[in-house]
């Protein structure tokens, strides 16, 4: 399976974007560019025409169907397609909504490309793709009751640990996948962040060094990293964790 291509369609009323976004993808050899749309209409015949992995839509788009239909739409006909919403729009509502219409995930525009990239695998290998502001925002209560639309509680990770394009998206595409850590997790990758062995760790928190492996390994999952320095330094990258923090 590790071979395996990724069946991907671009949909975007701007020409220029759907050309560097298949001049970018085209570079790798695990993606292969079946189709390519200007508008929601356009997207579902397609979709029923000529089925693919995975799709990424634009969602503001001149028509009577603009990306969120478009995704109802095509996932009505083609529940196994993957849609991966890549729009300018800043507002976490739009989020929802797409997301309730059945898309996997939710990216800016404005995203670097290897992130596009890996969430692009991450959302073929049936990963949720979403930007840590979306997340926070839907764990904080801002969806209000319509909170309950979005599928996040039991699926970001329903990806099948043997199904090797999730791991090769990288450490990069871990930006996007975003399960909050606990706090006790959160303690555990701040002493790792210090250097202690998982002995210490345990030590410091007054936990056995086994519940210390076991948090490590909940951590490295969350995160979608292979080792503790990756954990670490994502950690960082994402404030999640204070180097500058009192070691009481």
């Amino acid at each position: 399976m590790a071979n395996q291509q990724i069946r991907v369609a671009i949909v975007d009323d701007h020409p220029v974007v759907r050309e560097g976004l298949r001049a970018f993808l085209q570079l790798e050899e695990d993606i292969d560019i079946i189709w390519e749309a200007s508008g929601g209409e356009q997207a579902v015949q397609l979709a029923q025409e000529k089925p693919v992995d995975v799709i990424v839509m634009d969602l503001m788009m001149p028509g009577t169907m603009d990306g969120i239909e478009a995704t109802r739409r095509i996932r009505e006909i083609q529940p196994s397609v993957k849609v991966l919403a890549l729009t300018s729009w800043e507002r976490d509502e739009t989020a929802l909504e797409v997301l309730a219409a059945g898309a996997i995930g939710y990216l800016h525009k404005d995203v670097e490309p290897d992130l596009l990239l890996g969430g692009i695998r991450q959302a073929a290998a049936g990963r949720m793709v979403i930007e840590s502001h979306v997340w926070t925002a839907a764990q904080q209560g801002k969806f209000g009751r319509r909170r309950d639309r979005l599928p996040i509680d039991g699926n970001i990770n329903s990806v099948d640990d043997g199904c090797p394009e999730a791991k090769e998206a990288g450490t990069e595409a871990s930006e996007l996948l975003v399960e909050p850590l606990t706090d006790r997790e959160r303690d555990v990758i701040q002493w790792m962040a210090k250097g202690l062995s998982n002995k210490e760790i345990g030590a410091q928190l007054g936990i056995s060094e086994k519940t210390v492996k076991v948090h490590v390994s909940h951590i490295l999952a969350k995160l979608n990293v292979f080792d503790r320095t990756q954990a670490v330094l994502f950690a960082v990258k994402m404030k999640m964790i204070d180097l500058n923090a009192s070691d009481e």
